[in-house]
């Protein structure tokens, strides 16, 4: 059995650049998570802070049952909201670069994503067909 590295990116937003755009919807997210029952009911607390592991739930998790959970209601709150603000969305993700990665990656435990920053260019769209994006990890 070998090992394997792959590429990934994202694009990152920071929690103190995501706040002040939707102050209510974050506040009410983080609120959320202080609720042990609802917490209970998605994932086990451990050492890790608990925005990780709910940010570790949602990476391994969808659908994510049960929908009608608070703490998870409040996250889609916070992603209409930001969408409203923005009109790009937001997901939660997590990455455990101690297990899964490597000491120089760029996020390591909860972070946030920003999906449809990025067009094609008019003749990037006439390009499409023929050009792929390509990933690689060098090792030295």
């Amino acid at each position: 059995m070998s090992n394997t590295y792959t590429a990934a990116f994202a694009e990152v937003i920071e929690q103190d650049h995501l706040s002040p755009l939707v102050p209510a919807s974050w506040d009410n997210f983080l609120t959320s998570l202080t609720d042990s029952e609802a917490l209970d009911k998605l994932i086990e607390t451990d050492d890790c802070s608990i925005l990780d592991r709910f940010a570790a739930y949602i990476e391994n998790n969808d659908p994510f049952p049960p929908a009608n959970n608070p703490i998870l209601i409040a996250y889609k709150n916070l992603q209409k909201a930001f969408k409203k603000k923005t009109r790009l969305d937001l997901y939660i993700s997590y990455h455990d670069s101690a297990e899964r990665g490597d000491k120089g990656d760029d996020v390591d435990g909860a972070f946030w994503t920003v999906e449809g920053m990025y067009q094609l260019s008019p003749a990037g769209r006439k390009m499409k067909r023929f050009v792929t994006r390509k990933h690689w990890v060098n090792f030295s």
